[in-house]
């Protein structure tokens, strides 16, 4: 029987809407092979994403975080010399509750989907060896922080070429050999074809005409991508 390996995956951001990085981490859940792979997922508090996650039967872990952790929008990062010191004196006393959890769980690697997951899990990864994989969805923005995560992690995902090439281009080639590309499942190719066919249909259903400025959005409507405020500028 072949040995499952067990994944630990750090969820910083546990909202009750399941969107952005939610909505990847339920596909995770959902379609990886539970032959081979078991998942552990950590929150650092307790929302109603418990619930909805509980019927894919997949293990959940609740591990406090404190409260020095739990800011977010930056305020860390635009904070005195002193808060900065408690939030580092934090995250090292969180990083051994973290490595004994990985030691009692015998985790085989760590799973990130974002830089505050690297660094919450950074120290923890160090002291028990156990690699990290960071999977870059957005643009890097922070040039401290985006290379802290990029010499922590073991491997590092992009979700295309033109991703992986937006900045750093010294830290690609220092640490090409970490990266890897996983294309989307969207075909660029289709797209092409599609921009070639006549769409005029779609302006008659929708009572739209070439000559307006037509603004159109596509994602999912939910209020923290601010959705509204496009709709109040138009």
């Amino acid at each position: 029987m072949i040995k499952k390996k067990k994944i630990l995956i750090y969820e910083p951001y546990p909202f009750d809407m399941i969107a952005g990085n939610l909505r990847t981490l339920k596909y995770i859940i959902k379609y990886i092979n539970p032959k081979k792979f078991e998942l552990i997922i950590i929150l650092p508090f307790k929302t109603d994403l418990i619930k909805k996650l509980s019927k894919y039967n997949v293990k959940i872990i609740v591990l406090d975080t404190p409260h020095e952790l739990k800011v977010y929008g930056q305020k860390t990062l635009n904070s005195s010399i002193l808060s900065k010191f408690l939030t580092t004196l934090s995250l090292v006393k969180y990083s051994f509750k973290l490595r004994k959890l990985i030691l009692e769980q015998k985790i085989d690697s760590i799973y990130c989907n974002g830089i505050r997951s690297v660094l919450t899990l950074c120290i923890a990864s160090i002291i028990t060896n156990r690699p990290i994989l960071w999977y870059v969805k957005g643009q890097l923005e922070n040039n401290i922080l985006d290379r802290l995560a990029f010499f922590f992690s073991k491997k590092i995902i992009f979700y295309s070429s033109s991703n992986s090439k937006d900045k750093y281009p010294l830290l690609r080639y220092l640490f090409k050999k970490k990266i890897a590309i996983i294309p989307t499942g969207l075909d660029l190719n289709k797209i092409e074809k599609i921009k070639e066919t006549d769409s005029s249909y779609i302006l008659k259903e929708l009572n739209m005409e070439n000559k307006d400025f037509n603004i159109g959005f596509f994602g999912q409507i939910y209020q923290p991508k601010g959705l509204d405020f496009l709709i109040d500028l138009c």
